[in-house]
């Protein structure tokens, strides 16, 4: 069972009730950096996939490849939820075809 999944144009991570971070860029492939759980990391041009758990980071290049190693502790990015009390939210940045920046806001509690 699949609870949510995130798709990107390099891959596609299937999130089962973990802590991650994804970090995505068209050019250089795609980031999960593991801090609980399990994430499926699947490569969309050629299927290749990882379990990508905590400690561990999963790759996923535009080439097709996709690598899992450790994960160095000091590129995990500062949760600014860590610190925050009450109502927490999440942004999504996106870039429209014309260059314009789009940002989609959730609240959560």
């Amino acid at each position: 069972n699949v609870d949510f999944v995130i798709q990107t144009p390099t891959s596609v991570a299937s999130v089962k009730g973990t802590d991650f971070w994804l970090i995505s860029d068209p050019i250089s492939g795609d980031e999960i950096i593991g801090i609980e759980g399990v994430i499926t990391l699947t490569n969309s041009e050629t299927g290749e996939e990882v379990e990508v758990t905590e400690g561990n980071s999963g790759i996923s290049n535009p080439d097709g490849s996709v690598v899992l190693e450790e994960t160095d502790p000091n590129s995990i990015p500062e949760d600014p939820s860590d610190e925050q009390e009450g109502p927490s939210q999440v942004r999504i940045y996106l870039d429209g075809p014309n260059g314009e920046q789009r940002v989609i806001v959730i609240d959560y509690q």
